[in-house]
């Protein structure tokens, strides 16, 4: 699905906002579609940036594909053991 916040007929993909979602990652779960469309209607309805919202998801996503390489326990520093997954994720949650 296309997203753009201007009529199509005024829209240029040069110089405007737009984004693109797929919902073919939904292929197991077609009842989250409606979810999705709700959430993105909820935040135009708010005045929310629905660009900045989608970009966002899209930093939280390529930052949770990383996590999944680092499966350290605990790193050992000083005798104080730090979690490196929980700090990643408190990263990743920091940017909603």
């Amino acid at each position: 699905m296309l997203v753009v916040d201007k009529s199509f007929e005024d829209f240029d993909p040069r110089n405007d906002d737009w984004s693109i979602l797929w919902f073919s990652s939904l292929r197991n779960r077609p009842d989250s579609v409606a979810d999705v469309l709700h959430k993105l209607a909820v935040l135009s309805r708010n005045g929310k940036d629905v660009f900045s919202y989608l970009k966002a998801l899209q930093r939280k996503d390529k930052l949770a594909s990383m996590i999944k390489y680092l499966r350290v326990d605990k790193v050992g520093a000083f005798g104080i053991f730090i979690d490196v997954e929980a700090i990643i994720g408190d990263i990743v949650g920091a940017e909603k």
